[in-house]
């Protein structure tokens, strides 16, 4: 009896893992060096090769100073090529969209990103992402053939294959064709373009991730991140494992009630952190004391002409992130605390206060204090998260949901 399909497919995927393994650390291999180094039958070595040559993952390069062998073929090694994409990243922000891609080798080769409207349907949301890609992979002559998944950002809670919370259908973030939720849309129109499967978590969580992989909570056992954007987000690495929670909602600290007669969130409760200290927050509460102000870069030349006001009111969103970080890390205990986002462009104006907030409400240790600290990453943080979710590389992500999420159909 012959095996199933999505046996054959696992193992296939293995057997190419392994070559591809095998030429990220030795480099370039003859085919009886590859042979060696996989421990696979000539039979199967020649298929999985050819298909990976064919798909454009590998490449035939000849020694240095090798000549032809006299008879025969010439001297051939394979090699990864670099400009194949192996891994491709996609961080759907509120008001834009990051793409990012990496190679065989996991080397990035390329990272881009443009901005749309906070209001964009999700359907022109991906459609603009796609078109990205495509003119990207046109520059940089980066080719999917053997494209091994796609990892996908979105903010808020995220279920792949259930349809969104309430607060994303207050905020209208629903689809309004088909009738499925924006998660189901991502997955099949990405799986569908690129016949890969897909991985859609929380884009915090992602940029969490890559922070603790590459940036800040590299080597550090606990992490808490924070990003301060367009909405407040979170992730949490702990104990060696990235948590996504019951539901989707761990990290959530945007949501934590701050002020319970205040503003109304997008979440349908009052007072939430991020109508308070969220950009578009931080705007709106100077442009009610500056009515010149229509953007958050207003506000950073109002702090470096040393206007007090502005001063005050982006003090005063870094306590109430302080004051919220310090009662998750209360509750959490990490090693590490990460801010990121656009808000870090205020700088000392907004992370002196927070650094105060936290640390005159966080619990005293024996140990340390995880003094708050911005982000050692860019704003493609998010995608990098994703590529890293699509190969697996971690540890962090063992026992990971997304792991076992995302669709080909």
């Amino acid at each position: 009896m012959s095996q199933p399909v999505a046996v054959q497919t696992l193992v296939r995927r293995t057997h190419e893992d392994r070559v591809l393994a095998a030429l990220r650390a030795h480099g370039p291999l003859s085919r009886s060096e590859l042979s060696e180094a996989v421990s696979l039958s000539r039979a199967t070595l020649h298929d999985i090769v050819g298909d990976l040559l064919r798909r454009g993952a590998l490449t035939t390069v000849a020694p240095a100073g090798a000549g032809p062998r006299g008879r025969g073929r010439p001297a051939t090694r394979l090699a990864l090529d670099p400009s194949a994409g192996q891994a491709l990243g996609v961080d759907f922000g509120h008001s834009r969209v990051c793409v990012a891609a990496a190679n065989a080798a996991h080397e990035i080769v390329f990272s881009r990103e443009v901005a749309y409207a906070p209001s964009t349907p999700w359907a022109r949301r991906v459609e603009i992402a796609l078109d990205l890609v495509d003119r990207t992979t046109a520059e940089t002559g980066t080719t999917f053939g053997a494209l091994q998944g796609v990892g996908v950002g979105l903010p808020g809670p995220v279920s792949s294959g259930v349809p969104d919370v309430g607060w994303q259908v207050r905020e209208g973030l629903t689809l309004t064709a088909g009738g499925g939720a924006r998660t189901t849309l991502v997955e099949r129109t990405l799986a569908d373009r690129f016949g890969t499967p897909v991985h859609v978590d929380n884009n915090t969580r992602m940029a969490a991730l890559a922070e603790a992989i590459w940036g800040a909570g590299a080597d550090h056992d606990g992490l808490l991140y924070a990003r301060v954007s367009e909405g407040i987000g979170g992730g949490l690495v702990l104990q060696g494992r990235l948590l996504t929670g019951s539901s989707g909602l761990a990290g959530e600290v945007g949501h934590v009630t701050v002020a319970r007669e205040g503003l109304e969130c997008r979440c349908g409760k009052r007072g939430c952190l991020e109508t308070l200290a969220s950009v578009p927050a931080v705007v709106r509460a100077v442009a009610g004391l500056r009515p010149q102000v229509r953007s958050f870069d207003d506000v950073v030349a109002l702090l470096d002409a040393g206007d007090a006001e502005t001063l005050e009111v982006v003090s005063r969103a870094g306590t109430y992130v302080g004051r919220v970080l310090a009662a998750a890390c209360t509750t959490a205990d990490p090693a590490v605390v990460v801010v990121a986002g656009e808000i870090t462009r205020a700088g000392d104006h907004v992370l002196r206060p927070l650094a105060r907030a936290f640390r005159d409400e966080v619990l005293e240790r024996h140990e340390r204090r995880p003094d708050p600290r911005p982000t050692a990453l860019g704003s493609d943080a998010g995608a990098l998260g994703a590529i890293a979710a699509v190969f697996n590389r971690s540890p962090l992500l063992t026992g990971y949901p997304l792991l076992a999420g995302g669709t080909t159909s």
